[in-house]
């Protein structure tokens, strides 16, 4: 799903557990995490928001979370940020973390 406004991206923080891919589609390298994020998103079901947010339309989110790179992913459990990842990340590691999120939840 993709965040265009303050309002979605809090709507899907702040239920469950959710992992926002932070992007900016100018730049080739978040194209990859783009595509597994949907192959993500179909893994998880609906156990999880998987979300994308480009930081160019929304500058004020991207500086409020320090977001210095792209691509940068951050789950979320209950609205508050439980772990980062910087650049391209392999599926397993972030199928795990969301799996270690839903548990703890």
């Amino acid at each position: 799903m993709e965040l265009h406004t303050q309002e979605e991206f809090e709507t899907a923080t702040r239920r469950g557990v959710a992992l926002v891919e932070f992007n900016a589609p100018w730049f080739s390298h978040c194209r990859v995490p783009t595509a597994a994020m949907r192959r993500l998103e179909t893994k998880v079901g609906d156990k999880a928001a998987i979300a994308q947010l480009n930081v160019d339309e929304n500058r004020d989110i991207a500086l409020r979370l320090g977001i210095q790179s792209v691509p940068t992913l951050i789950l979320f459990r209950g609205g508050k940020e439980i772990r980062r990842f910087i650049g391209l990340q392999e599926m397993k590691t972030l199928t795990q973390a969301i799996d270690d999120a839903l548990k703890d939840n």
